[in-house]
C-alpha cells in the first residue's frame, strides 16, 4: 500500500469511529492552540495582508482560527488530499482545493504565511515527508514563514501516527532558524479532566510532562541578493579550487601525533593543505616527532610554541599564520579520513555553509577508555549533541573539528583566550548569532580517542561546566537547555540527601536518584551492548561526567557571583 492510500485508510478509520467529534469536542486544547496562534501571528507585519496557505485543510477547523488572528478569510486557501473532507471546508468560505503536499499548484513565492497543523504527524514516509517540507518552501515568500503544529510525543492508542520532534523539523528544513513552544494538554487527560479552556486546563498544561504537541515558527534560510547561493553572513561563493590551513593545537601528544599529524598528510583529492602545528609549551618531545613525520612525508609542516599552554591561544596563533580560504581544526588526539577535507569543500560549496564537520566516532584503547568512549556517545550520557550522537545531515548549533570560511574570523573575531574549555562552542555559538550556519554531514568522518581514565574525564567535563558558566555570562543566553541539566541534577540530588537528613526519611532523596540511576543502568546496559563494554564502568563514567560538569557549574556561577 502507498502511503496515500495508507492516510486515505487511516482518515476512513477515524470517520467511522467518530474522532472527528471527539475532536471538535477538545474546546480547551482548542482555545489554548487558538491564542498561542493569535500571538504568532501578532507578531507579523499587517496580519490582514497576508495570503496564507492552510495545507492539509481537512474540513477547515483552523479557518476559525486564523479569522480571530487577524487573517482575512477571503485571503487563505486551503489545500488538501482528500476531496470528501473539501465539502466542510467549502461551506465555511475557505477557498479549498484538492491536491498534494507534494505537488502544490502555486507558483514560486505565492504565500506570506503556510500554516500545517497535524500534517507531517499523518505521514510516515520519509521521502514524502521531505517532498512536502520542499514544496512548502517553494511556495513561501523570502521573507515568509511556517507555522507547524504537530504531535510530539508517540501515541500508544494511534500507531499511524508518527511524531514530528525538533530534529526531524531540523531534518525537514535545514537552516530554516526554528521558533518553537511545547502546549495542548494529553488528549485522553483533556477529555477525562479538562475538556474546557480554564484554570484546570492552564494548571495542568503548566507542566512540561503533560504537553503532547509543540508549535513552530519556521523562517526561511537567509538568501543571497543574487540567488548565487551564497551564505548566511553573504559570504561571496567559496572559490572552486579554494586553499587550506589545518591548524593543530597540541601539547604533550608525542605517543600519538603520528597517528593524528599522519592522517592530516595523507588527505586525498585536495592539494596538499597549509599545516600549522602549535605546540602547547609540551613537557614531552611532540615537536621533534611533529619534524620528524614532516620530514619522514616530505612535507612542509609549521610548528609554533604556545607558551599559554591553552586551546584558544593556539588556534589564534595559528589563524595568525594562516594563509587559506578555508581553515580546518583538528587536534592531536583526533584522527580525520582521508578524504575529510574534501567532503568539507564539498559541502561548504555545495550548502553555501560557514562552517562544515561531520559526527565524531569517539573510540578507547583500554577497557576503562572505552567505557568512557560508549558514555560520551550516548544520547543519555551527552545530551543529544548532534555531532555525538546523531548521523543526520542537518544544520547544527555546534560540531567539532570544523572546516571554517576564512572570513567568519575576519567577521566575528578569533577564539575567545579567557576560555580553557568550551572555546569552539563559543565560536560556533557567535558565528550562528551573526548569521552564520553550520552544516553536519555524516560523510565526513572523523575518530578522537576519549580520556583513558575517569579522573581525567572529571577533570574534563569539570572544566566544561565551569567555562559555560562564561559562555553564558557573555553572550546572556543559555546555548540549548542541555547545559543546564547537569546543574539541575547535581541541585537535586543535595537537596534531596539533605532533605532526608533532616526528615530521616530515605524517600526524598529515592524520588530523586532512583530515577535517575534507573536512567543510567538503562543507557549503559545499551551502550555496553553496542559497544562490548563493561555496563558498570560505562555507568561510572555516565555519572562522572553528569556530576563534574554540574559542580563544575556551579563552581563558575559561584566565582561569577564573586565577580
Amino acid at each position: 500500500m502507498g502511503e496515500v492510500e495508507r492516510i486515505r485508510a487511516v482518515y476512513a478509520e477515524y470517520d467511522d469511529a467518530g474522532r472527528p467529534h471527539r475532536w471538535a469536542a477538545d474546546r480547551g486544547i482548542h482555545a489554548e492552540r487558538r491564542d498561542r496562534l493569535a500571538t504568532v501571528l501578532r507578531g507579523r507585519s499587517h496580519p490582514g495582508r497576508l495570503r496564507v496557505l492552510d495545507l492539509g485543510c481537512g474540513r477547515g477547523d483552523l479557518l476559525p482560527e486564523l479569522v480571530a488572528a487577524g487573517i482575512r478569510r477571503e485571503n487563505v486557501v486551503g489545500v488538501d488530499l482528500l476531496p470528501d473532507r473539501l465539502a466542510g471546508a467549502r461551506s465555511s468560505g475557505l477557498e479549498a482545493l484538492v491536491g498534494s503536499g507534494t505537488a502544490l499548484p502555486f507558483a514560486d513565492g505565492t504565500f506570506d504565511l503556510v500554516v500545517a497543523f497535524t500534517l507531517f504527524s499523518s505521514v510516515t514516509d520519509d521521502g514524502v515527508r521531505r517532498g512536502i517540507a520542499a514544496e512548502l518552501g517553494r511556495v513561501l515568500r523570502s521573507d515568509g514563514a511556517a507555522v507547524v503544529y504537530d504531535l510530539r510525543l508517540p501515541n500508544p492508542a494511534n500507531r499511524a501516527l508518527r511524531p514530528l520532534g525538533r530534529r526531524d523539523l531540523a531534518a525537514l528544513f535545514p537552516g530554516w532558524r526554528q521558533e518553537g513552544t511545547t502546549l495542548t494538554l494529553l488528549p485522553p487527560l483533556a477529555r477525562r479532566v479538562a475538556p474546557e479552556p480554564g484554570r484546570r486546563y492552564r494548571l495542568l498544561t503548566g507542566m512540561p510532562v503533560l504537553r503532547s504537541h509543540r508549535l513552530t515558527v519556521l523562517h526561511l534560510p537567509t538568501r543571497d541578493v543574487d540567488g548565487g547561493g551564497g551564505s548566511g553572513m553573504g559570504l561571496p561563493p567559496l572559490p572552486e579550487d579554494p586553499s587550506v590551513t589545518v591548524v593543530m593545537p597540541v601539547r604533550n601528544e608525542a605517543g600519538f601525533i603520528d597517528r593524528s599529524l599522519g592522517a592530516v598528510l595523507d588527505q586525498e583529492g585536495v592539494a596538499p593543505p597549509q599545516v600549522i602545528v602549535v605546540d602547547g609549551h609540551s613537557t614531552d618531545d611532540t615537536p621533534a616527532r611533529v619534524r620528524e613525520v614532516a620530514a619522514t612525508r616530505s612535507a612542509a609542516v609549521t610548528v609554533i610554541d604556545n607558551e599559554a599552554r591553552i586551546v584558544p591561544v593556539s588556534m589564534n596563533l595559528g589563524l595568525d599564520r594562516a594563509t587559506s580560504d578555508v581553515i580546518v581544526r583538528v587536534d592531536g588526539h583526533c584522527v580525520i579520513a582521508s578524504d575529510y577535507v574534501r567532503r568539507c569543500l564539498d559541502v561548504l560549496r555545495a550548502t553555501g555553509a560557514e562552517c562544515a564537520g561531520g559526527p565524531m566516532e569517539t573510540v578507547g584503547e583500554t577497557p576503562v577508555a572505552a567505557a568512557i568512549a560508549a558514555a560520551q556517545s550516548s544520547r543519555f550520557g551527552v545530551g543529544g549533541v548532534a555531532f555525538r550522537t546523531s548521523e543526520q545531515a542537518a544544520f547544527v548549533d555546534t560540531l567539532a573539528f570544523g572546516a571554517y570560511r576564512r572570513e567568519v574570523f575576519d567577521r566575528i573575531g578569533g577564539f575567545d583566550e579567557d576560555l580553557v574549555r568550551n572555546q569552539d562552542d563559543e565560536m560556533n555559538l557567535r558565528l550562528t548569532r551573526a548569521g552564520g550556519r553550520i552544516w553536519m554531514d555524516p560523510s565526513i568522518r572523523s575518530t578522537y580517542f576519549s580520556r583513558g581514565t575517569l579522573a581525567g574525564l572529571w577533570r574534563q567535563y569539570h572544566g566544561y561546566g565551569f567555562y559555560k558558566v562564561r559562555v553564558m555570562r557573555k553572550h546572556r543566553t543559555v546555548p540549548s537547555p542541555r547545559h543546564l541539566v547537569p546543574a539541575a541534577f547535581v541541585a537535586a540530588a543535595a537537596g534531596s540527601l539533605a532533605l532526608s537528613a533532616v526528615r530521616r526519611s530515605p524517600w526524598p532523596a529515592a524520588a530523586v536518584l532512583v530515577p535517575y540511576a534507573t536512567g543510567v543502568v538503562a543507557s549503559s546496559v545499551s551502550a555496553a551492548g553496542r559497544t562490548d563494554t563493561a555496563p558498570a564502568t560505562v555507568a561510572a563514567a555516565t555519572v562522572t561526567m553528569h556530576t563534574a560538569y554540574g559542580l563544575g557549574w556551579w563552581a563558575g556561577a559561584a566565582r561569577a557571583l564573586r565577580g
